[in-house]
């Protein structure tokens, strides 16, 4: 969570820099987008400790005497623990990949050096 909150942080100082003069959805988009992506990423962890510390039942994963374990909440298989693997994890990820690349304009960055690389060729 702190690692998470501090990239939401970074993005905001980032934005007041470098987003000024296009209006505020413009400046402040990649914040938005990183705080669902922290919202996104902590949900497996916090169910995780929610089921660890208050002993519920696991609903990331079904006990099966096949695969010979007790069970893992790393390793969903039933509906709500995909569910909250794709769209929370993998999906939160995803956000915060596209919201980092947004706040350091680093999209535009490799399109330029890529331009420049061009052009020398």
């Amino acid at each position: 969570m702190t690692l998470m909150t501090n990239i939401v942080q970074f993005a905001y100082w980032n934005v007041q820099k470098k987003r000024k003069g296009k209006g505020h959805w413009h400046m402040y988009k990649p914040v938005y987008l990183l705080m669902v992506a922290t919202v996104l990423v902590m949900v497996q962890p916090t169910c995780m400790l929610v089921i660890g510390s208050w002993n519920l039942t696991n609903f990331f994963f079904e006990n099966d005497p096949n695969l010979g374990g007790s069970g893992s909440a790393l390793v969903p298989n039933t509906v709500i623990g995909w569910m909250i693997q794709i769209f929370g994890t993998y999906l939160g990820f995803a956000c915060m990949f596209v919201g980092v690349c947004q706040a350091t304009m680093l999209h535009h960055k490799i399109a330029a050096k890529w331009k420049a690389i061009r052009n020398n060729a």
